[in-house]
């Protein structure tokens, strides 16, 4: 009869997060004065703001985002559509990014890449390797050397959430 007795489940360790301060120095990190810089930042405010994955993030088109409604409607597993709202500092970095993203497209660029957010200097998608070197480099530099990736801006942006009394 015991075999049928379920032990009691073993309490999960919280996965890797940022506080608050952490996550601040992060989004600061890229300079705002650079077109590369303003891309960067606009990935890390999305990345934390929003809660977004980062295949969401690179697959992200120009036609998808709604910063009147502060909302961008993002392609996730499954290929199903999610809309995503987004928070005014991730949006107004997203805003400075676009208002000067047109800088990065030259003429040879076919029109599919050319609908995609986040760009590469020479114009081309950034890859979601590409992003996810930035992001490390970023989160160590904001941290003290500690190994960090994308996905732990989307923990971050949950924890901070529950913490600040969300559902």
């Amino acid at each position: 009869p015991a075999l049928q007795v379920s032990p009691p489940k073993q309490e999960g360790k919280l996965p890797d997060h940022l506080n608050v301060s952490e996550a601040k120095r992060a989004v600061e990190i890229p300079p705002g004065d650079t077109l590369l810089g303003l891309r960067d930042r606009a990935i890390l405010e999305l990345l934390y703001g929003s809660g977004i994955r980062l295949r969401e993030l690179t697959g992200l088109t120009v036609d998808r985002i709604e910063l009147d409604g502060g909302v961008v409607r993002v392609l996730g597993k499954g290929n199903k559509e999610r809309v995503v709202p987004i928070g005014r500092s991730a949006k107004k970095a997203l805003q400075s990014y676009l208002n000067r993203r047109k800088e990065l497209i030259a003429s040879d660029i076919p029109e599919e890449d050319r609908r995609c957010v986040f760009l590469n200097r020479s114009g081309r998608p950034l890859s979601a390797s590409g992003v996810q070197h930035r992001v490390r480099r970023f989160l160590a530099e904001a941290t003290g050397g500690r190994r960090l990736g994308p996905h732990t801006l989307r923990h971050t942006f949950a924890t901070h959430l529950l913490d600040a009394g969300a559902d």
